[in-house]
Order: C-alpha cells, then sequence, then structure tokens
C-alpha cells in the first residue's frame, strides 16, 4: 500500500509539472519556527483512515522544500522527516514542522499547499476565585437522571488542558466499580499504571520537538518540566466535574463516564499541540470532547486555530465544548465562537454572571451557562482542608460541568449528532433574567447564552434545531470565505461555493436567533426547521415575547406525528414606530406542548451599528457587556 500510495503521489506532482521543477529553499540564516502547514489530500489516493501513509506522504512534500545542506540546521534536522512535528490525518488535513520563512515561500509554488501560519501560543480558560463550595445547581440530578438508570455508563469524555502533575494522578472513589472502557475505545496511557477503568487515557502533546508518536507522560518525574500550580490547579479544576469526588463536597456531574486527559497546553497552548490532541481524541473514540483552549482570533474563521480542528471533530460526531472565556474579548472577537462549538459562560450560584462575552459572527454566542464560580475542585496541593480539594471558578469549569451533561446526553440519545446535543441544552436552558444589552444591566444573553444548563429537561428537549457538518458549507460561503477556505475547514473534496450556494448566519439551523436590521429596514426573516424528537404526536404553537418590535411566526403551529418529522417555520420581525434607531432588543420564542416548552432566545440589533473585521462586515451590538 504505501509503494503504491508513494508511486501515486510522485505521478500526481509529476503531472503538475513539479518534479522537475522543485524549488527548494537557498542557504540562509533565517532561524527555524514551528508552522502548522495545511494541505490538500489527494482525491482517491489517501484516506484519512491511514495515519502512517499521511505521515508519509508529509515527509515527502517536506522533501520538496527543506534545504536539508544548511549548516546552521543540518545538524539538528538533517533529514526532512526530523522536522516533521506532528503528521495530522482526521481533524486537520496537514501536518505541523519546523521552517524558515523561505521554505515556506517556496510551498506555495506547489498545488497542494493551502496555507502556513507560524505556531502561536493560545491561553488556558482559568481565573481563581476562593469562595465556599455549593453546587445546588444539580440538585435534580440525582433524582431525574441517575436514578433514572443514566450516570453517563459506556461515555467517553476527552479533556484538553494542562495535563495532570506526577504524584497527582486522580483515583475516582468508584474506580473499582466503573465498567471496562467502551468496546470502541482505541486509546491508551503513555503511563498504564496511571489508568484504570475511569482514567482510561492519559497522553501529552506539549513537548513540539517530538513526533505524534513519541509523546511523553509527565508522571514520569524527573524526565519533564512539571507544569505551574496556576496550570495544575486549572487541570484538576476542570476535572472535578467529571472525576469522582464525595457528593456532599462537590459533584459528579457522569459519574459513570469514562475519562481521557491530553496534555496540550504548558506555559500557553500552541495550535500544533491542540490540533495533535484533537486527532488523538478523536481517533481513540471519545464522545464528548472539554476544551480549555480560547483564542480572540475566531472572527476568522479560515486561520489554522483551534476552530479548524474542532469542526472536524464535530463532522465526526463528536461534540466539542469550550469556555466562553473570562476576560472579555474585543469586539466581534468571541473566544471560542465558531457555530460548530458548544460555547459555556461561567454563573455562580447565585446565578451572578462572572465572564464577560461579545458578539461577533452572527450567531449567538455563548449558547449557555452553568457554575463555573465556586466550584469545589481538585487540588494538586493536597491542601488540609479539603484534602485534595480547593475553590476555583472560572469558565473552563462551566464548559467541564456542560461536557458532563452531554454525556448523559449522549448516553440515552446515541444516535444524536453534536448539533442535536447542543440544541437541547441550549432550548430547555433556564433563563437567568432580563437585562439592557446597551447598558449592560441584568444577564444579557450575549454573557449568559440563553440561560443556565438544566440537565433533566436537556435529556428531553421534546424539538431539537439539527445540522450537519455539510449544513456548514453554504454557511461559510455566505461569509465569503471563498471555496479554498471553505475547503480548508470542511474538507470536503467536493466543496462548491457555486453548487451549495449561501446562507445567512441569520437562516443557519442554530437554537438560538439574532438578526440585524439596518437603518431603513422595516422587516427581516430567519428560517428554522425543528427535528421532533419527543412524543410521536404532538402539537406545539408558538409564544414570542419581544418588546420595541413585531415578531410574526408562520406557522404558528406545528403538528407532529412521528419522532423524526421536521417542520419548517419562518420568524419575521417587523419595526415598530416606536422602535429605536440603534438598540439591541432581547427576546424569546418558545414552541409550547402539553409536555415540552422548547425554548430559543432571539436578538434583534437595530440600526446600522456594524463594524468590519478582516475586510467582513458584522453586526456589532455591545461593547463590554458584564454583569
Amino acid at each position: 500500500m504505501t509503494t503504491r500510495l508513494h508511486l501515486a503521489l510522485l505521478v500526481l506532482l509529476s503531472s503538475s509539472g513539479l518534479v522537475s521543477s522543485i524549488r527548494r529553499a537557498s542557504d540562509n540564516n533565517s532561524p527555524l519556527a514551528a508552522y502548522l502547514v495545511t494541505v490538500r489530500r489527494p482525491d482517491g489516493l489517501l484516506s484519512a483512515d491511514e495515519p502512517d501513509a499521511s505521515e508519509m506522504w508529509h515527509t515527502y512534500l517536506l522533501g520538496q522544500v527543506c534545504n536539508t545542506s544548511d549548516p546552521a540546521t543540518a545538524e539538528r534536522f538533517p533529514t526532512a522527516e526530523s522536522r516533521l512535528i506532528y503528521s495530522y490525518s482526521h481533524v486537520v488535513s496537514g501536518f505541523s514542522a519546523w521552517l524558515t520563512p523561505q521554505e515556506v515561500d517556496a510551498m506555495a509554488w506547489f498545488p497542494w499547499f493551502v496555507e502556513a501560519v507560524p505556531d502561536k501560543s493560545y491561553k488556558l480558560m482559568s481565573v481563581d476565585t476562593p469562595t465556599a463550595p455549593e453546587l445546588s445547581w444539580l440538585d435534580g440530578v440525582r433524582d431525574g437522571v441517575w436514578n433514572k438508570g443514566n450516570t453517563g455508563e459506556g461515555i467517553t469524555i476527552g479533556v484538553l488542558d494542562a495535563g495532570i502533575a506526577a504524584g497527582n494522578l486522580p483515583v475516582s472513589p468508584d474506580a473499582e466499580g466503573m465498567p471496562s472502557p467502551p468496546a470502541k475505545w482505541k486509546g491508551g496511557c503513555d503511563n498504564s499504571e496511571a489508568c484504570n477503568n475511569k482514567l482510561i487515557g492519559l497522553r501529552t502533546f506539549v513537548d513540539t520537538s517530538r513526533a505524534l508518536g513519541a509523546a511523553m507522560f509527565i508522571g514520569e518525574v524527573g524526565n519533564m518540566e512539571q507544569p505551574t500550580s496556576d496550570e495544575v490547579g486549572h487541570s484538576f479544576m476542570q476535572r472535578a466535574s467529571v472525576l469522582g469526588i464525595e457528593y456532599d463536597k462537590a459533584f459528579e456531574v457522569a459519574p459513570k463516564a469514562h475519562l481521557a486527559i491530553y496534555r496540550v497546553c504548558n506555559e500557553g497552548c500552541h495550535p500544533a499541540a491542540v490540533n495533535a490532541g484533537m486527532v488523538a481524541a478523536v481517533d481513540d473514540g471519545v464522545d464528548v470532547v472539554s476544551m480549555c483552549v480560547g483564542t480572540k482570533d475566531n472572527a476568522v474563521f479560515h486561520d489554522v486555530d483551534v476552530t479548524v480542528p474542532s469542526y472536524r471533530a464535530s463532522a465526526r460526531g463528536v461534540l466539542v465544548c469550550a469556555p466562553a472565556g473570562s476576560s472579555g474579548p474585543d469586539m466581534l472577537k468571541v473566544e471560542s465562537s465558531a457555530p460548530w462549538l458548544l460555547t459555556v459562560a461561567a454563573s455562580d450560584i447565585d446565578h451572578r454572571v462572572v465572564t464577560n462575552v461579545e458578539l461577533g459572527n452572527g450567531i449567538l454566542k455563548p449558547d449557555v451557562s452553568a457554575p463555573g464560580a465556586d466550584t469545589l475542585a481538585e487540588s494538586p496541593h493536597g491542601d488540609d482542608k479539603y484534602t485534595d480539594a480547593q475553590i476555583k471558578a472560572a469558565t473552563s469549569m462551566a464548559a467541564a460541568h456542560v461536557s458532563g451533561v452531554a454525556a448523559l446526553i449522549k448516553k440515552a440519545h446515541y444516535e444524536w449528532s453534536p448539533a442535536a446535543i447542543k440544541s437541547a441544552l441550549v432550548t430547555t436552558a433556564d433563563p437567568v433574567g432580563p437585562g439592557d444589552a446597551l447598558a449592560g444591566e441584568g444577564a444579557s444573553y450575549f454573557v449568559t447564552g440563553a440561560g443556565e444548563v438544566n440537565p433533566v429537561k436537556a435529556l428531553d428537549p421534546g424539538l431539537v434545531y439539527d445540522l450537519s457538518a455539510g449544513d456548514f458549507i453554504p454557511y461559510l460561503c455566505g461569509r465569503s470565505l471563498g471555496e479554498d477556505q471553505t475547503r480548508q475547514i470542511v474538507e470536503t473534496a467536493g466543496a462548491s461555493c457555486a453548487e451549495t450556494g449561501e446562507v445567512a448566519a441569520k437562516d443557519l439551523n442554530y437554537p438560538s436567533i439574532m438578526v440585524f436590521m439596518g437603518d431603513g429596514a422595516q422587516q427581516v426573516e430567519a428560517k428554522r426547521t425543528a427535528t421532533n424528537v419527543g412524543e410521536p404526536a404532538e402539537t406545539y404553537r408558538t409564544e414570542v415575547t419581544a418588546q420595541g418590535v413585531d415578531v410574526a411566526v408562520n406557522p404558528s403551529t406545528m403538528v407532529f406525528s412521528d419522532v423524526g418529522q421536521k417542520r419548517d417555520f419562518v420568524v419575521t420581525v417587523r419595526r415598530q414606530a416606536s422602535t429605536p434607531a440603534k438598540a439591541v432588543i432581547e427576546g424569546e420564542l418558545k414552541w409550547v406542548s402539553e409536555k415540552h416548552v422548547v425554548r430559543s432566545p432571539m436578538v434583534v440589533v437595530v440600526g446600522e451599528t456594524v463594524a468590519s473585521s478582516g475586510g467582513h462586515s458584522y453586526g456589532a451590538g455591545v461593547a463590554s457587556i458584564e454583569s
């Protein structure tokens, strides 16, 4: 197979006339730097299920541009293969490697090249706020979920963060009572002694000088630098939601779910490591990913950053939960704002919001909120008061909580897509309270999302707003990214904006609704498709709340006769004579039956409050919403 592939690739490159005119970078004194290189996968010649073949191909491509005769680099990197850091075959089509700027420029001559981005550091998403623990948010889970037989058994949660410090390996109180890893599990532990039936995966990807297959476990004391106390605290903080901790001190959302940990962060989080960790998690067979890596650059989706691997993970049926961030992003740049991510904000036990999130990409973010402050979490220091536990506050903690809830939903409805699970969480969330978005009063949707996650209701949402991986293609085309950049994200060989057309952000089948009504516009429409996942025969009627605009839903009644049936509807928002010239109006749309209430947060941005980012225009609502 390898020989056939090698010959086929040579034929492919020869047919483009490049083998006879290979352009290697000339001798130069430019320093080597790590780059993420995205490439076009040769149609029909390379399968994503052949990682060894992908690595061979990527090494061959590097050989076309790497100057291995330069004495400044030859000692450390004598061959093109030694330049390869990671080879990606699934969630990213490409590789990371040590390159000079001249070598990157040389790649532009080849048809397989898409983009090369210098490696950069993203941040771990955490904030420390010591206080007293309380988790009343989850009081109903024991009676409403666990006692009905759903504890997340057979589901695996993958955690991408700063890993575990040596000597502080978590041991679940009920690890001995845990079931064996699911049959589909393909992962393993870099240190087999560290794992059990609860912690079934443990790998490290922070050393970017190593190849993918040479990862080292950080528990090998003395063989690898130890993470800082902040990193360790963050790691344990997040894992408190999914590892076993006494119920009277903290709360384990999915006590029988398995856990796999992928260390992708050290002082920061580099995309090369994040991509490798995401590849490993998907290949290993996780069902949900809790990712505490944040970037403020997500408004530009075609960048090779965490949004690309998270999309491809979602396309393979893996829900990716990410924190909304704790620092407050710039205008139009929302941390974890990609529509395929489940973006989670944090609230404390009194439902006060402790994060600061703004508008971007035409999609309402964050999606939901969950307890993140005042949450007891394991400590790396073995504090006397709580013996391996301490209090942390962070949106990453909130994302971990929601990851556990998502695991329960996945257990109950294994066939559901990531979008369906997200929809269930959004449309059943408990509203935190109304607020004036422009004034920053109350609990704005831009801060809380749809509201605080309700685990019991989310298991039976009645209706879902579903999306397949292919549904994002016309959405991306509508953002004027261009076909090459759209293909880079969706990696669909035949993706053509000319064939798929475009879908505006307002018409993406998202569980929340956000529309922009510019100066002079009298009305705007948004389209949705609801899928019945409740009772086979169920009738829903609309209830709409929105002050300052008129809202009509057509049809206003939906009748279902079977599970899986779909119904389309259109939401029309009309300006009133009293509608302000500039406003951000928040309301809600409910579909109500005898058994279910399916609630979508709705935002209307009125007036030309539009800012530009990267050559594209987006509605910009609020600068620094906080409560």
